[in-house]
């Protein structure tokens, strides 16, 4: 059987939705940036070409000031677009975690009947299905001990009753012997 190495926590499919995202973000506001840069700057050079004062060394200074607004804007257009998809980045993301660490607690409190149930296009839907696998593994487990312990728990008491007439049951006493083997095999099976 050959095994196949799974990605639980990082999904190859959301790193590459968010990736393209943050890609046509980037060229989005890039090519605004430079529509907006090339209009004010034809602008400018057009208003100054009309006018009879010419009061400019370089083009440098007549463009400098159009080149620093225009990529302010587009650095405060793109940290809001990147902060919001960030922000949906990790609503995506933790509201699975919070449901999963609950649904565990419960569990690590005992109760092995509980389940991670998750919403069907929540991510880490893969170890949320693991976790439950090894739950039912685990209730069967001790489902199997606890079935055990009570046939010990009947054999003890029934010894104790026979022992009490001083009958000697050879019966129950092998009995006994072969459900405490079998619990010993069972919790070492458990790695403790």
């Amino acid at each position: 059987m050959k095994l196949k190495r799974r990605k639980y926590i990082i999904d190859s499919r959301v790193q590459i939705r968010y990736a393209l995202l943050f890609v046509v973000i980037s060229l989005i506001s890039n090519t605004l940036a430079v529509t907006a840069f090339d209009t004010l700057a034809m602008k400018q050079l057009d208003t100054l070409m009309w006018s009879t004062h010419i009061n400019i060394n370089s083009t440098d200074e007549l463009v400098r000031p159009i080149f620093i607004f225009i990529n302010v804007i587009n650095f405060v257009f793109v940290a809001v677009l990147l902060a919001l998809t960030g922000f949906m980045m990790m609503k995506k993301t933790s509201g699975p975690l919070i449901r999963m660490s609950r649904d565990i607690r419960k569990v690590t409190d005992g109760d092995l009947s509980s389940r991670i149930v998750l919403r069907q296009k929540d991510d880490f839907k893969d170890v949320a299905d693991e976790l439950n696998r090894m739950t039912g593994e685990l209730r069967e487990r001790f489902s199997d001990i606890k079935e055990k312990y009570e046939g010990l728990s009947g054999s003890l008491h029934k010894i104790g009753k026979d022992a009490g007439k001083k009958e000697g049951p050879i019966n129950d006493y092998d009995s006994l012997l072969r459900n405490i083997d079998e619990v010993e095999t069972e919790l070492n099976k458990l790695k403790l």
